[in-house]
């Protein structure tokens, strides 16, 4: 048993392959809801139907010892990201002591939320909340959350549920740049989007929690940072140009919410 865990629940589209590619600090589990996975001694593998968040409470439910896994990442099982870089991803969340994070977003991906795409030049920086399609959390807290993860049919909501319901403090949720992924749109129409937004909002009623906005309340500079900074740069001056460099890159392939902006 690996120290961290991938899970996904996984269809025709899945890119779940390109996740082992460099893959050495990780298992990954996977449920499959459309019964086009194969199965193979690189995955565990349970066949189900439904969505991402309900299946992993299965995965719970069913293997309880997936909760003693240090972190564990629950993926759309479209986001392209390799083993290497997911690796990365869990050594950062192990180091900055974090309790809910996710990995940055390329610059052309589809977007929800501005403060999800990458920053140069940033290790991680701090917000109120991540987004439920790349989170990853400590696998101590799933066996409390999981009455959350069983109502989540879409996953709207959990966003600003999750960080609510472990009362986690401000520098112990975040996003992170120094890992990027990419994430295609989806085809989704708007119909299916003000159905998942009453969902997302009957299930923060359901739950007790509020929607949040974006709050960034903090930083740390990457590697390359601290260089610039050591020829002397101001920290505010590095996070203000990486910002305003990852904003020049963005594709403005977003899906609005309906309780923020995509700018947020």
């Amino acid at each position: 048993m690996k120290p961290f865990l991938v899970f996904s629940s996984v269809g025709e589209s899945s890119r779940h392959a390109g996740w082992l590619q460099g893959a050495d600090n990780f298992d990954l589990a996977l449920v499959d809801y459309a019964g086009a996975c194969p199965e193979s001694p690189d995955y565990r593998l349970w066949r189900r139907p439904g969505t991402k968040w309900p299946n992993f409470d299965f995965l719970l439910e069913v293997w309880p010892e997936a909760a003693g896994y240090a972190a564990i990442a629950v993926l759309d099982d479209d986001l392209e990201i390799n083993g290497a870089a997911l690796g990365r991803m869990f050594e950062v969340f192990q180091e900055q002591a974090l309790w809910l994070a996710q990995p940055s977003l390329r610059g052309d991906s589809a977007y929800s939320w501005a403060f999800t795409l990458q920053r140069p030049y940033l290790l991680l920086r701090y917000n109120a909340f991540v987004e439920n399609n790349f989170t990853v959390l400590r696998g101590r807290d799933c066996a409390a959350l999981r009455p959350a993860f069983a109502r989540a049919r879409s996953g709207y909501g959990l966003d600003w549920a999750l960080p609510q319901l472990l009362q986690a403090p401000p520098q112990r949720v975040a996003v992170i740049d120094e890992v990027c992924g990419y994430h295609p749109l989806r085809p989704c129409t708007l119909g299916d989007r003000g159905q998942h937004a009453d969902e997302g909002d009957e299930l923060c009623r359901r739950l007790g929690v509020t929607p949040l906005r974006p709050l960034e309340t903090g930083f740390l500079l990457n590697q390359s940072g601290r260089r610039w900074a050591e020829q002397g740069a101001g920290e505010r001056e590095i996070y203000t140009a990486a910002t305003r460099f990852a904003y020049s890159q963005m594709s403005h392939t977003f899906v609005p919410h309906r309780h923020g902006q995509a700018s947020g």
